[in-house]
């Protein structure tokens, strides 16, 4: 059987009568994420133009070019003496060469006269070269001699010793180094990170074409749940998963729609689930309700409402008993009720597709750290692990130390202890105390 072809069946018993879905065997977390992502739909709504200062998070939904070169100018990338490089030939340490001072260029300022051959001008990291200059020469390679006034500063007048040979364009980034009027400084699809917003403001661009952000709804199941503001009675619990999966969509660049409880009750959840799409939710979130037990429903309630199931388990620990569906353009996912378990497949498969719905281009996959493993870790035979790791340095430039975090799935305060994930796939058992390896960082801890 290929991936993502999976045999549903009719259930004996259970809540509704509802279908029941029996892989062959339950998909690796990457082929369930490759199931998943193939399934999203594209960014909804019109293109949105908003200021550069609100541009964090978002994704460009067109292309961005230069107005200008970029630089606009010849600049020093180094503080020293703007020179013509011909005049240093043969310039050493016990064979300087002396040029005529003729001035500094002050930064921020335009130049007023070319450099004639035999002179040079002293200039700052970031100053314009004036005309006739091709090269710098490091202010360490070089001394001012016979005027009073210091190494940069003072009326013209005097020498320069040059210690060092240069060649045209050494120290220099020419003008339009980095971009040319017109040519593209962004391509469609760029999520805009510090990096990319401030490339656009070295361009000169305030306002920037972006997708809109997808809407998400979160959705509680079980009749056990109380709002947080609620002291829970016998066997009752406060409702955590839904603020929780709440802050990782807006987190992750999402808009929450609503978030609604849910009993253990197929009409309401179905009902819910209907509202949620009718509103606009490009992406609703179940939690709970993923496994084949009696009051685990939402299997039942999309296959009910003719959605098209993606995925149902995932051999993975914690995860097992995601389900990801597809109604119309909304993905549904049903995640597990466990806190740690909805969040850690939040992370590793939800994230992914809320940037997708973004038009983002590129995968959004989790920031690697390196780090020492301070013990001996082993998955399950079966599945593929999710390991909670802590990182600690014992100093400043030390390697970090990642620690197991302990605690079981029902354990939010494991999760909000952690700061990645060790990432244990089919193709080894485990790792060893003093091994290397990679952390799969929890954005935002």
């Amino acid at each position: 059987m290929r991936t993502g072809e999976l045999r549903v069946t009719r259930a004996q018993g259970g809540p509704g009568g509802g279908y029941r879905l029996f892989p062959e065997r339950l998909p690796t977390l990457a082929e369930a994420l490759a199931a998943v992502t193939a399934a999203v739909p594209g960014p909804r709504g019109p293109v949105e133009h908003v200021w550069l200062d609100q541009a964090l998070g978002r994704v460009l939904a067109q292309p961005v070019a230069a107005g200008e070169d970029l630089p606009a100018f010849d600049r020093s990338t180094v503080d020293g003496y703007a020179v013509r490089a011909a005049d240093t030939a043969g310039a050493a340490p016990d064979r300087p060469v002396a040029l005529a001072w003729a001035g500094r260029v002050a930064m921020g300022s335009v130049p007023q006269n070319p450099l004639q051959p035999g002179q040079a001008v002293a200039v700052g990291t970031g100053a314009m070269l004036p005309p006739g200059a091709d090269a710098v020469v490091m202010a360490e390679d070089a001394q001012r001699a016979g005027a009073a006034g210091g190494s940069s500063g003072g009326a013209p007048g005097g020498t320069v010793l040059i210690r060092r040979a240069v060649a045209p364009g050494d120290n220099v980034l020419p003008r339009g180094a980095d971009l040319k009027a017109g040519q593209q400084v962004l391509p469609a699809g760029t999520l805009l990170g510090p990096a990319q917003i401030g490339a656009l403001a070295a361009a000169g661009i305030v306002e920037v074409p972006v997708h809109p952000r997808p809407l998400a709804a979160v959705l509680s199941t079980g009749d056990e749940l109380v709002p947080p503001h609620r002291v829970p009675g016998p066997g009752a619990v406060r409702d955590a998963n839904a603020y929780a999966l709440a802050a990782a969509v807006r987190r992750d660049g999402g808009r929450v729609l609503r978030l609604d409880r849910v009993g253990d009750d197929l009409g309401r959840l179905r009902a819910a689930l209907e509202a949620a799409v009718a509103g606009g939710a490009a992406l609703v979130l179940v939690s709970g309700g993923s496994s084949v037990g009696t009051h685990d429903l939402t299997l039942d309630a999309v296959t009910a409402m003719g959605a098209r199931v993606l995925v149902h388990g995932i051999a993975v620990k914690p995860g097992k008993p995601t389900l990801a569906a597809r109604l119309d353009d909304a993905l549904i996912f049903g995640l597990p009720g466990n806190p740690v378990s909805a969040l850690v497949i939040h992370d590793v498969l939800v994230r992914p597709v809320l940037r997708a719905l973004m038009g983002a281009a590129e995968p959004a996959r989790l920031p690697v750290q390196r780090a020492v493993l301070a013990e001996t870790v082993r998955r399950p035979a079966a599945r593929e692990e999710l390991v909670r790791v802590r990182l600690s340095r014992r100093g400043p430039d030390s390697v970090p130390e990642a620690q197991r975090v302990p605690g079981t799935s029902g354990m939010l305060q494991s999760l909000a202890r952690a700061d990645g994930y060790l990432w244990i796939g089919f193709d080894r058992e485990g790792y060893e105390a003093g091994e290397m390896v990679e952390i799969w960082c929890i954005p935002g801890n």
